[in-house]
């Protein structure tokens, strides 16, 4: 299965089983055929009277739509048939995994600091969409930004950051280890 194929599974992110389930059987209930504006118009129509969570079918229609050619990708979906459900929970999991590990690495980047946070959330989220985490970074981040207090959201999430990088002893020439590990993630922070 190719990424674009991949992404259309995983893009409605319905979180009960019940509901993507539903969902595949309302998405290949109808062969896609030759007129993409048809089938749209009919999965919306189809979605609504299953009582699909329509954002979710909205999130699939523009995912397809700017995949490139829309009919080609549901085809392509709708291969899957009956294992749309068990690939879809799998890739979620999979999701989830490379969510934790991008936050486990990208987190501590952030020096804790609120006159870094602007400049480490716009780095954050580029990051974030380049390895495919986008829509959990935003949640994160917005999350982050209700906070009265960001380095907590991070330790609730399980990210120790610097919240005061001062507190670092002063490096010396052949340091290595924590010290030279946060400034390296740093710099990689600042486009060094």
């Amino acid at each position: 299965m190719d990424d674009v194929v991949a992404g259309a599974v995983r893009v409605v992110g319905i979180a009960d089983v019940g509901e993507v389930r539903r969902w595949f059987e309302v998405l290949c209930a109808e062969p896609v055929g030759d007129d993409w504006d048809a089938f749209r118009d009919g999965l919306r129509e189809r979605a609504v009277g299953e009582s699909v969570d329509e954002y979710a079918v909205e999130r699939f229609v523009e995912y397809v739509t700017y995949a490139g050619d829309p009919g080609w990708v549901v085809a392509r979906v709708q291969e899957y048939g009956d294992s749309l459900t068990d690939l879809y929970l799998e890739l979620a999991r999979a999701s989830e995994r490379e969510w934790a590990d991008f936050l486990a690495e990208c987190g501590p980047v952030w020096s804790g600091r609120e006159e870094d946070w602007a400049q480490f959330r716009d780095w954050f989220l580029h990051e974030a969409g380049a390895r495919g985490v986008a829509e959990r970074a935003e949640g994160f981040v917005v999350e982050a930004e209700g906070s009265a207090d960001k380095a907590e959201v991070f330790r609730r999430h399980g990210v120790d950051v610097a919240a005061d990088p001062e507190a670092f002893p002063e490096v010396r020439l052949g340091d290595s280890g924590e010290w030279v590990e946060y400034l390296d993630r740093q710099l990689r922070a600042h486009g060094y």
